[in-house]
């Protein structure tokens, strides 16, 4: 009775001494570090149309984005009439074609700037005032 119990603790610490062993062994193996970072190149346009530049090169630049040329494409969108009269589609982004469009269109309902849900709802059309979606036979957002 004695000796199954001895094999079996002699097994279990066993076990235990090799499981450290192997842990100790891997984690000496992770503890590896790189001294010096990549250098690859990251190509970039150049006016002469190569592709060009490194990643400090990139990260160092003082300008990453040109937003008036952001804003310029934007400009150049021109308002699509949507199928009722004082509608417009939305710009890709979902946003209004210009100022005077405030009223979001959804399914069949439009929400004005005072409904709760306003910010979060993408509009499928956009309105000038509240009359307009009316006419157009959708039904105010609290109604």
């Amino acid at each position: 009775m004695r000796r199954p119990l001895v094999l079996c603790l002699l097994s279990f610490l066993l076990g235990g001494v090799a499981v450290w062993l192997y842990r100790r062994r891997g984690s000496a193996a992770d503890a590896r570090t790189v001294d010096d970072p990549p250098t690859g190149r990251i190509p970039r346009a150049t006016t002469e149309g190569r592709l060009t530049g490194t990643l400090d090169d990139l990260l160092n630049d003082d300008v990453l984005i040109d937003h008036n040329a952001y804003d310029e494409r934007w400009a150049a969108v021109e308002i699509a009439p949507g199928p009722h009269p004082g509608s417009a589609f939305p710009l890709p982004d979902g946003g209004a074609p210009s100022d005077e469009y405030t009223v979001k269109g959804v399914a069949d309902r439009f929400h004005t700037t005072e409904s709760p849900h306003y910010p979060r709802v993408r509009a499928q059309l956009w309105f000038r005032n509240p009359a307009d979606a009316e006419r157009a036979g959708l039904s105010r957002w609290d109604a």
